[in-house]
């Protein structure tokens, strides 16, 4: 328990900055932005997350599963040819739909797609990869620089370029930085470990096919629960109100996602690895529900009582 609390002091203090960035620019964004120009961003970013359901199969979540390093690392290689393919599908629906539509060039942005979803694929293998490897101060520093590269461009875009197009360029590169630093992390564990052969890879499939036949299809109606407001008021043509929306759910969220990302990557860890030599993380379990109780329910209080009054005068009206 001693080694996953020091753990979770890593992620928590890395996420507490990637939280507080946002926060904290949030005022001069709110300025230099309007809400219509965020809608196109929050229904990029809501399409691209149910596609991220399906980037890897979900088979990324088995990289904790594995007892040997060169098979996780085999099947880090799989799921990475997965979100490849499924990159390459995504690019001909794309231009399937700009042909077949008479305004393409209303959705000009849904070709950066393709794209996000391979970046996507690429985030998913490396932060669980890396949390195999319990290398917490690694996913902490390449979060934080991240958030805080995407918030600067997206504000210095804002001064010269404005509108969606300044979000969409701050998002790209925050993103292209957050590549490169994955990719230098997983090519020295790489190297030594080739793709799998067929046989290799179908044996693995078949390992882990449980996560394609249960847990694709459970993410699938999770993540269409979160994002069909968006859907909705897009549909609507409420553009304003897609943008005020998804600005609101991101203010709002960052305090859960704090928690949520700081303690759920450890406890996978720790709890796959329990699972594995044991049979059982039922003690691990109990365990982290209780301390997370202690541990928020004072800042839960605060927040419920004063947080409505702080946003109001942070943020303006």
């Amino acid at each position: 328990m001693t080694q996953m609390l020091g753990s979770i002091t890593k992620l928590a203090s890395g996420r507490a900055i990637a939280s507080a960035v946002p926060f904290l620019v949030a005022p001069a964004l709110g300025r230099l932005y309007t809400p219509a120009d965020y809608s196109n961003l929050i229904l990029f970013l809501s399409i691209n997350a149910v596609i991220a359901v399906f980037v890897t199969l979900q088979m990324h979540h088995s990289l904790l599963l594995e007892a040997g390093d060169r098979s996780a690392t085999r099947l880090a290689w799989m799921c990475l040819a997965i979100a490849g393919a499924v990159s390459c599908l995504i690019a001909v629906a794309t231009f399937g739909v700009a042909l077949a539509s008479d305004q393409a060039n209303v959705w000009i942005w849904m070709f950066l797609l393709p794209v996000s979803t391979i970046l996507g694929g690429l985030l998913q293998v490396t932060d669980l990869y890396a949390t195999r490897l319990r290398s917490f101060d690694f996913i902490a520093r390449v979060l934080v620089s991240q958030v805080i590269i995407t918030a600067a461009a997206s504000i210095l875009f804002g001064y010269w370029i404005g509108g969606s197009l300044g979000l969409f360029l701050g998002f790209f590169l925050g993103q292209t930085v957050q590549a490169s630093q994955q990719i230098l992390f997983l090519r020295r564990h790489f190297i030594q470990t080739a793709f799998p052969t067929k046989l290799r890879a179908q044996a693995l499939a078949r390992r882990h096919r449980d996560f394609i036949v249960f847990s694709t299809p459970s993410g699938l109606i999770q993540t269409l629960g979160i994002e069909l407001p968006t859907f909705a008021l897009s549909a609507l043509s409420m553009s304003g109100a897609v943008g005020a929306f998804g600005r609101a759910r991101q203010i709002i969220s960052a305090p859960v996602n704090l928690a949520r990302g700081s303690v759920s990557q450890v406890f996978q860890r720790e709890a796959a690895e329990l699972y594995r030599t044991t049979g059982s993380c039922r003690q691990l379990m109990i365990q982290t529900a209780a301390w997370l109780f202690v541990l928020g329910i004072v800042p839960t209080i605060l927040l419920i009582t004063y947080a409505p009054s702080l946003l109001a005068l942070y943020l303006g009206a």
